[in-house]
This record gives C-alpha cells, sequence and structure tokens, in this order.
C-alpha cells in the first residue's frame, strides 16, 4: 500500500508505473468540508446536517440526565 508521506515509496511507484498520487475528496462529507476545507453546497449541507444531529443529542442527553437514566 502507497503512503502518501513515504516519499521514496511514491517517487519509485511513479517511476515504475507512472502512478502519481492525488488526493481525492468525498464531497457531501463532514470530511471534506472541515478537512479539505471545500464549501460545495453538498459538503455545506453535511455539515448543517452533521451540527443537526449534535444538537439534538445534546439536547437528548441533557433530558436523560434530568430523569435520571444516565
Amino acid at each position: 500500500m502507497k503512503n502518501k508521506n513515504d516519499q521514496q515509496t511514491v517517487d519509485w511507484c511513479e517511476d515504475l508505473f507512472g502512478l502519481t498520487y492525488k488526493q481525492e475528496i468525498k464531497h457531501g462529507t463532514v470530511t471534506a468540508y472541515k478537512k479539505h476545507k471545500c464549501r460545495c453546497e453538498f459538503c455545506i449541507k453535511a455539515k448543517e446536517l452533521s451540527d443537526q444531529r449534535a444538537e439534538l443529542r445534546k439536547v437528548i442527553k441533557a433530558q436523560a440526565q434530568q430523569v435520571g437514566v444516565v
């Protein structure tokens, strides 16, 4: 498996097979939004959904603590 941080392996693969390392971004994911700083409409929607889910988890956890479940 090719490691992008191992320059010797990357150079060897490029020389031998003509391969080049290309970082691919999967759009519509929170990883693309955060790590790759992608601001397409799909990544923005994914981040909004992630934030909504986090807020919902926070509310559910607070309600559970009030009831004494957790």
